[in-house]
Formats: C-alpha cells, structure tokens, sequence
C-alpha cells in the first residue's frame, strides 16, 4: 500500500499538479520619479520580515491560477513565502555585511537583506537603483 501511495504522489510531482514557483509572477509599476525622491513604502508583511518598494508604485502578484493580487494579500494568506518568489529569479551579488543578496528580475531588483545588525527586510525596487548601504539599515 505505501509503495503504491508513493507512486501516485511521485506521479503527482511529474504531472505537474502542484504549483510551480516559477507559474507566480511579479507585475511591476516602476516609478517615474527620481531616485533623489524615492521613498520607501511597506508593502507587506511575512511573519516580521519587511517587504518594501523603493522608486516603485505598484506591485502586483500573479498567481498560478491566473488571478492577480496585490503583493500583500497571497503573503498574509501564507499562499506565497519571499523564498519562493527569490527561488526562480538569479542571485546577482551577495554583500560582505553579513548575507544581503541582490536579486535580478526582469525590470526589478530584490535586495534580501540580512546583515550584521540584524535587519531582515526585503526591498524591490527598479533595476536602474543601484544598492546603498542605508537600504538595510535597522529602521526605528
């Protein structure tokens, strides 16, 4: 009986019946303003880590059923981790301050941060932003 449990469930994988991460896509609205006159806006929320924008005005996230949500609502419905949207895209750049890494999507950035003095956040931002270090620093 297991033996036979297991060959559907593997059956299952190679069909393709459970959500790919790389089916989820993140649909963008950069910013026209200057960097000079970005700020930084909390778009969501996954058990304490910070997700923000910077020099972006929308961000949306369309999911595997074709349905488009903003970023916020499959993140507090536990649909969608940050390590699953990270997964499909390539790692750029890994900093020496502690393990931020830098992400590269199609016309956005992800920068992971995770340094030394113990901020976590993430940031999405617009590909033409370049990092500085005051992006992951412990906010008050």
């Amino acid at each position: 009986m297991k033996k036979i449990l297991g060959l559907i469930f593997f059956s299952l994988i190679l069909t393709g019946c459970f959500p790919k991460y790389e089916d989820y896509n993140l649909l963008i609205a950069n910013s026209d303003e200057n960097e000079s006159e970005c700020e930084f806006i909390e778009v969501a929320d996954e058990l304490g880590q910070i997700i923000k924008t910077y020099c972006i005005d929308e961000v949306k996230l369309k999911m595997t059923d074709g349905t488009i949500n903003d970023i916020s609502v499959p993140f507090a419905a536990g649909e969608v981790t940050i390590e699953n949207l990270l997964s499909v895209l390539k790692k750029d750049q890994v900093l020496w301050d502690g393990g931020t890494t830098i992400y590269k999507g199609e016309n956005y950035n992800i920068i992971k941060c995770q340094n030394m003095a113990g901020t976590n956040d993430v940031i999405i931002t617009r590909t033409d932003v370049e990092y500085k270090e005051e992006f992951c620093q412990k906010q008050n």
